[in-house]
């Protein structure tokens, strides 16, 4: 369903934001994509999105795509229903044919009362399902989430984790979702490609195999995994802060004694 290969960008003032990438995700799968801040995740996703150029090499996508972002950036002028019809309205879908499917999308994601409602009377954790249920409009065949949820309080994160995965079980989409998370990248994705510190590439990608509703630290394999993931999140973190501060600084704790190697992933 999505593809990139030997995917680099490099901006014009030299900065590597992306190395050598190559990824194959097939149709339905959930994919976290994670590792250190700056490590091109949301560059990889613009550039699958087309948002943006690879400096070297191909990214497609086998179908129509939507993105959601951080911030909601729901049209204040527009009622939510509008909002979620906006995209069919342009795609010159009739207007029966629009309340129709936005009607299902406000059943989707619990938003039914608030249809007339407008963007600034609503909750984060409200506005950020709408412009979920926006993107749904268009009738994906993937959906690109570029930290979706990062704004949220914990409560609402958790609440919109639950329905995000109700939504994907319920529809099938292929679904590449960005976080700085890894507690909520093995709640919600079965697969995870991990990241390094800039110029970013993938160095871990393992399937999740553990089922849904999922705890953490109450599942033998997902605990493992948790470890063995951390471990290579702080040595990519480590590389981040070396490169971002003075010649000879080190570390608190030396991240191979303190952290392990992450090998095996």
């Amino acid at each position: 369903m999505i593809t990139a290969t030997d995917l680099s960008r490099t901006y014009p003032d030299g900065t590597v934001a992306l190395a050598s990438t190559n990824i194959a995700i097939p149709k339905g799968q959930f994919v976290a994509l994670i590792g250190p801040s700056g490590c091109g995740k949301s560059t990889l996703i613009n550039l699958l999105a087309g948002l943006d150029q690879p400096t070297v090499g191909t990214a497609n996508i086998a179908g129509r795509s939507a993105m959601v972002f951080q911030e909601p950036a729901l049209f204040p002028w527009l009622n939510i229903r509008n909002n979620i019809e906006f995209g069919g309205k342009l795609r010159g879908v009739p207007v029966s044919k629009r309340h129709e499917q936005s009607d299902a999308l406000l059943k989707m994601v619990h938003l039914r009362r608030f249809a007339d409602a407008f963007p600034h009377q609503l909750s984060g954790g409200m506005r950020q399902r709408a412009a979920i249920a926006r993107a749904l409009m268009l009738e994906p065949d993937v959906l690109l989430m570029d930290e979706p949820f990062g704004a949220l309080d914990a409560q609402t994160r958790s609440l919109l984790q639950q329905e995000l995965l109700s939504i994907w079980q319920a529809t099938g989409k292929t679904i590449v979702f960005v976080t700085h998370s890894l507690d909520e990248a093995l709640l919600l994705a079965d697969r995870i490609i991990f990241m390094s510190a800039r110029p970013g590439m993938v160095v871990g990608d393992v399937l999740v195999d553990a089922p849904y509703p999922r705890d953490v630290y109450g599942h033998p394999f997902l605990t493992s995994l948790h470890t063995r993931l951390q471990d290579l999140l702080e040595k990519e973190v480590a590389a981040v802060a070396a490169a971002e501060h003075d010649d000879g600084w080190m570390p608190p704790l030396s991240v191979d004694t303190a952290f392990g190697t992450g090998e095996g992933i």
